[in-house]
């Protein structure tokens, strides 16, 4: 951070009431905020990956009966032409 930013930050601060002053200063929330935000992304992962994996089973559930039909469609056109 070069000097001019942080001359303006101080001048900026002391312009502020006392209790504001103090909230500046004070870090003690900061860790929790962290954790928070990264629980909201670790949660959004979760989700779509929950999604992702209900999305994958609908889809082999739609394939395994598109091969079951196509495979008794062809059967009862064997039957039909009495192919072998």
């Amino acid at each position: 951070m070069d000097r001019q930013t942080s001359d303006m930050d101080h001048t900026t601060v002391r312009n502020l009431p006392s209790s504001l002053r103090l909230f500046h200063r004070d870090q003690s929330g900061a860790t929790a905020l962290i954790f928070a935000l990264c629980f909201m992304a670790l949660f959004g992962s979760i989700g779509l990956a929950v999604e992702y994996s209900r999305a994958v089973q609908l889809s082999e559930s739609v394939q395994t009966i598109l091969d079951g039909a196509v495979l008794a469609g062809a059967n009862a056109n064997a039957q039909l032409y009495h192919l072998p």
